[in-house]
């Protein structure tokens, strides 16, 4: 250890967000839930067969993790086209989903529309979605903080929809390739070191594997609770 580290593992010293999003050949990128006081279906806004999140745009798919800061219930959300009452013209559009490896303790929530969304085992949700003038997608929640999970998602866009993207909580949305899945990651636990030779703490402002979000402080009442443990806004 050199003067000003806090530890130093060598080629061990790694980098383990709790959250992250990645794909085949891409370097993991971490990422932080959209944090909104409504539940995934509510922030879904499941309304004149559309989503009304904000995020919605015409030929793109959506992906993002979302927290329901009243309650800190964890969800994720699928969402591609737009309403043409929220603007633009959405074309005919077709795609399918297939989600593998979703914790059991997930729950459907929202499935537009009814019946194009299903649970088709223990861990695996798959869609076959079809749409003109408005959005299709689909709502899970109850995603477990307490248990490690990769969920891998994989799109195929027949139609009227050709890219995607992840949705951050933080530093805009992040561009996937529409050819390979994505891989969302979640832990549980901090590296013992990270490449910058400090300790994972609470309040350092980078939300390692077994927190829940980190504002830089130690201070409850704001974004994130003192224990790093809540996320508030």
């Amino acid at each position: 250890m050199d003067p000003g580290e806090g530890c130093d593992l060598g080629l061990e010293n790694r980098l383990l967000p709790a959250f992250g999003v990645s794909q085949a050949g891409l370097a993991e990128l971490p990422v932080a839930p959209v944090a909104r006081p409504r539940s995934a279906a509510e922030f879904y806004d499941y309304t004149s067969a559309s989503a009304h999140t904000s995020f919605e745009e015409v030929g793109v798919c959506n992906l993002f993790l979302q927290v329901d800061t009243r309650t800190n219930v964890l969800g994720l959300l699928l969402i591609a086209g737009r309403d043409a009452l929220g603007g633009g013209s959405q074309p005919e559009a077709a795609f399918d989903g297939v989600l593998r490896g979703v914790p059991p303790s997930s729950r459907l929530v929202v499935s537009d529309d009814p019946g194009e969304f299903t649970r088709t085992s223990l861990s695996d949700y798959a869609g076959r979605w079809s749409f003109n003038d408005n959005t299709d997608g689909g709502a899970l929640d109850t995603l477990p903080w307490d248990a490690s999970w990769r969920i891998t998602v994989e799109v195929t866009f027949l139609r009227g929809v050709s890219a995607w993207r992840y949705q951050n909580n933080a530093g805009g949305p992040i561009r996937l390739e529409p050819s390979r899945a994505a891989v969302l990651i979640h832990r549980t636990g901090p590296s013992a070191c990270r490449p910058d030779c400090q300790v994972p703490r609470c309040g350092d402002g980078f939300t390692d594997g077994g927190e829940r979000c980190d504002d830089g402080n130690t201070v409850g009442g704001d974004a994130c609770a003192g224990d790093c443990q809540r996320i508030l806004r």
